[in-house]
């Protein structure tokens, strides 16, 4: 049996790291009475590994119980973190802020899912800085869900670059539809610009009911037939939403003083006439909650029909857009004038944290939150990308068939010839 001196000897003896179990064991001790865990017994092995991590270069060993999904997932998500030096403050959206309002609304992103997204919109910004086509701002849109459980997590970016329109196809550019441009994010990292959207996708949008399918690149099978891409038919569904869901506190948008140009511009920020923030006694009133997107019209547009000179020489609407409708005229005008179309609520009822939390009752998934007492608020989206219909929906009736002739057909009569009757012979 071993003497005291040989243990105390076999315990001092140093390992290749130059480091010996009683220098272990007493490192160990020393953490565990600086930090008395509850459980001290049972994390006497974590407590070791991190005590050996923090001295030498010792790498924890991924433990058995982490999913695959989980450890890939963690592999993409590091290789996110960079230097933000070069990243202005204001042109990423701080998601981990928002995502607390959203969770008012009953929109929660988890920890490791607002992380992700909040890199990848860095990542998105970062790579283009220095193309033909560099962003100024960048927000998380929202997430459409595709299907197949496919789904697509969509940026919105603002750029300066003009909107290139190939002739003979009607689309609006950075003045209506296409003031943003928008990327999808797809589960495996990669980020896909989505195409400018025309007046045609967005007529053929309005008619499909359709699940996605979570490629970009197949053809939208449906009745009536859409032109195009599910690339195309997602920044379709895209411009609807926003045209109908985009809100936010009445004071908090306005229009442009130049005559010419009745654009929309935020006043958040503005020194001169600041927005007002809401209190608690006006948060869930629709008559203090405005949209800040043009409404789009039965042909697909959000500004003004086109002109056009006619023989004359004077100038006319297009005659297409004669007969366009849209449902509100006034870009800025107030929910209460449609609160069949929202409903609207204040949490909590009491307190001094408090919220005004709206939901749209035509556009499943899209709500609005804004703080009391804060010059703040945040849209999103998640959802498949259907309006709510009261009733089961139905593929709409195919047309009548087409005339083969213009002219009616009219059956001739037989003519019937009698038969000869035979005459007889008389016999002698």
């Amino acid at each position: 049996m071993a003497t005291y001196e040989d243990a105390l000897q076999i315990l001092q003896a140093k390992d290749d790291d130059n480091s010996s179990v009683i220098e272990h064991v007493s490192a160990v001790v020393l953490k565990i009475l600086q930090e008395q865990p509850v459980h001290a017994t049972s994390l006497f092995e974590q407590l070791s590994l991190q005590v050996k991590a923090k001295k030498t270069n010792y790498s924890l060993k991924s433990v058995s119980t982490v999913s695959s999904s989980a450890a890939s997932f963690a592999s993409r998500a590091s290789k996110l973190v960079g230097s933000l030096e070069n990243v202005p403050f204001d042109a990423i959206q701080n998601l981990s802020r928002d995502s607390e309002l959203l969770e008012w609304g009953g929109l929660g992103l988890e920890k490791e899912e607002c992380f992700y997204i909040h890199r990848k919109m860095i990542e998105l910004y970062s790579s283009m800085m220095d193309s033909d086509d560099p962003i100024n701002k960048v927000r998380f849109w929202g997430k459409l869900l595709g299907c197949k459980g496919l789904d697509y997590y969509i940026f919105e970016c603002e750029c300066d670059s003009a909107v290139e329109q190939n002739d003979g196809v009607a689309m609006e550019g950075r003045e209506g539809v296409n003031k943003y441009t928008y990327y999808a994010l797809q589960g495996d990292g990669k980020l896909t610009v989505l195409p400018h959207v025309t007046e045609e996708h967005i007529r053929c949008a309005r008619q499909v009911r359709k699940f996605l399918t979570g490629n970009l690149n197949v053809s939208v099978s449906a009745y009536p037939s859409f032109p195009g891409t599910e690339a195309n038919f997602v920044r379709a569904i895209i411009s609807l939403i926003s045209s109908d869901t985009a809100v936010a506190p009445i004071s908090f948008f306005g229009t442009s003083d130049d005559d010419d140009d009745t654009a929309i511009v935020s006043k958040i920020g503005d020194e001169e006439s600041p927005p007002e923030a809401l209190n608690s006694d006006n948060a869930s009133d629709l008559s203090n909650w405005t949209h800040f997107q043009n409404c789009i019209d039965s042909m697909g547009r959000m500004t003004a029909p086109p002109m056009i000179t006619n023989d004359d020489g004077e100038e006319i609407i297009d005659p297409r857009y004669e007969n366009s409708t849209r449902e509100r005229e006034d870009a800025l005008s107030v929910l209460s004038e449609n609160e069949d179309a929202w409903r609207s609520t204040q949490l909590p009822s009491s307190g001094l944290t408090q919220v005004g939390v709206l939901k749209s009752l035509k556009w499943p998934g899209a709500i609005a939150v804004a703080p009391v007492g804060e010059v703040r608020f945040v849209n999103c989206y998640v959802g498949y990308g259907l309006t709510s219909v009261p009733i089961t929906y139905t593929p709409p009736i195919l047309p009548s068939l087409q005339s083969e002739y213009t002219s009616s057909l009219t059956e001739q009569l037989d003519i019937v010839e009698a038969p000869a009757e035979a005459q007889e012979v008389e016999e002698d």
